[in-house]
């Protein structure tokens, strides 16, 4: 077969991987690695194909072959991470996340799976940077979004920055976002604004209520929560309002 008919070939065989056709892309996959055992897109992507079909076993050593053989491609590092996810190596797999980000930083799925990783290692702040990163280059990819609130979901802020808000106000625009759950994470970025952080400091004054409305996330959380007052400081006195934000201290402005 010669070179050019196994680049043909790959080309059919992806199209039917593409279009869900797992077994016609593996025929071909197959084919063309008998007439070229040690060609690394074949080997690459007949790994993705049985990951997909479920033999991680196999994928692993068919991917595995393929990074051995071309080590400068990013994707197949990013794929072989996916599978070190299944086989429950994370170390080895943020390894190669790492790896795929090294050779092509602007790989928006291996920084989400990177953060995914990190995120089931308990690295919690380098996990919401490689979402926050995956959203930035792909913000209509929701499976991003999933990850980051995930992660968002788990987390007690210890600070914060300032696009983050932005960050936060995005995600609770999404359909699928439950607010009541995602409550205690806002609220414990929301200590660290840097106009609640100047109240907190100081008894409120009137001027306070019409600061505190012009913070969106904060307008957004208690237009969608349940809760009638959102404590900003652990241990809040709702009566204290210092300490704790009520809709009528906002305004009731959304």
């Amino acid at each position: 077969m010669s070179q050019m008919t196994i680049e043909q070939a790959l080309g059919i065989a992806v199209r039917h991987h593409q279009a869900g056709r797992l077994a016609e892309a593996s025929d071909i996959y197959a084919t063309n690695l008998a007439a070229e055992p040690d060609q690394p897109a074949a080997l690459h992507l007949l790994g993705v194909a049985v990951h997909e079909k479920g033999d991680i076993s196999r994928a692993h050593g068919l991917i595995a072959r393929a990074v051995a053989l071309q080590p400068d491609f990013a994707e197949i590092h990013g794929n072989l991470g996916l599978v070190l996810l299944d086989l429950e190596r994370l170390d080895d797999a943020i390894a190669a996340f790492e790896t795929a980000l090294a050779l092509d930083p602007d790989f928006a799925a291996a920084h989400g799976n990177l953060g995914g990783a990190l995120h089931q290692k308990g690295r919690l702040n380098e996990a919401l940077a490689s979402h926050r990163q995956a959203i930035s280059l792909a913000p209509d990819t929701e499976a991003f979004w999933i990850g980051f609130g995930a992660c968002v979901q788990t987390m007690a802020f210890d600070s914060v920055d300032e696009p983050l808000f932005d960050d936060l106000l995005a995600l609770l625009q999404r359909p699928w976002i439950d607010p009541q759950s995602f409550a205690p994470a806002m609220l414990s970025a929301l200590r660290h604004h840097r106009d609640i952080a100047s109240l907190l400091a100081s008894p409120v004054a009137p001027r306070d209520a019409a600061l505190l409305a012009a913070i969106p996330l904060l307008l957004r959380l208690m237009a969608l929560s349940s809760l009638k007052d959102l404590a900003i400081e652990e241990g809040a006195d709702p009566d204290n309002a210092k300490k704790a934000l009520s809709w009528e201290a906002c305004g009731r402005v959304v």
